[in-house]
């Protein structure tokens, strides 16, 4: 629509950290670009590791609890993710407030015990947890489902979940991409990201056309 060119970094949702690597790409887009203007964040606008404790709106202030204060114009909040109540009460959290899971069968600490979805916590080699994402829970569904049956009819080929995962990317303009791979991988993940283009986009509709029909 505004005739701009679109450069693909190839990092991931959730895994763009700061590392010289990433620090070198971005080096490279913006020479490539050769940008007559470059919009960056706020240079106040980020605040590792501060805990909001109350927010003057009157005054568009924030507050942390280290003492610290900063202005804001605009707000948008998102409240810590925790994990419903009910989890804790439940005795199936792990250390993390999370279900803690084995993370190829989904089976809690309690034999025939699953648990999928939002509500478990998977660790991966980084350092960070598997994303919470629908993708993965249909998945980690269909292998608990099918171990189910494995164990009501006494049969030894249990399936694992493999920590495979992909989705589409909405770019708008009639346009998608799309990206995926193995998240279980070692060291980080692995995974690949094709540019936006009206065949994703194509191949989301179809895909969305293709789930509600077979599904509902």
């Amino acid at each position: 629509m505004i005739g701009a060119k679109l450069f693909w970094m190839d990092y991931h949702d959730e895994f763009l950290f700061d590392t010289q690597e990433s620090r070198l790409k971005f080096i490279d887009v913006i020479r490539q670009c050769n940008p007559d203007v470059v919009f960056c964040h706020y240079s106040q606008d980020y605040h590792p590791d501060h805990q909001i404790t109350s927010v003057d709106v009157n005054a568009k202030k924030l507050v942390f609890a280290n003492g610290a204060e900063a202005d804001f114009d605009v707000l948008a909040y998102v409240p810590p993710h925790r994990p419903p109540r009910v989890i804790g009460d439940s005795g199936l959290a792990g250390d993390t407030g999370w279900v803690a899971v084995d993370r190829h069968t989904l089976e809690t600490r309690f034999a025939g015990v699953y648990a999928i979805g939002d509500v478990v916590s998977i660790p991966l080699k980084l350092g960070r947890p598997l994303p919470k994402a629908g993708v993965f829970a249909h998945a980690q569904a269909k292998v608990v489902a099918a171990n189910i049956v494995a164990a009501i009819k006494n049969r030894a080929d249990k399936k694992q979940f493999s920590g495979h995962g992909e989705c589409f990317i909405e770019i708008g303009d009639g346009k998608a991409g799309f990206g995926g791979g193995d998240f279980y991988a070692e060291p980080k993940p692995v995974i690949t990201i094709h540019p936006p283009s009206r065949r994703w986009h194509i191949a989301k509709v179809l895909f969305e056309k293709l789930w509600l029909f077979t599904k509902f």
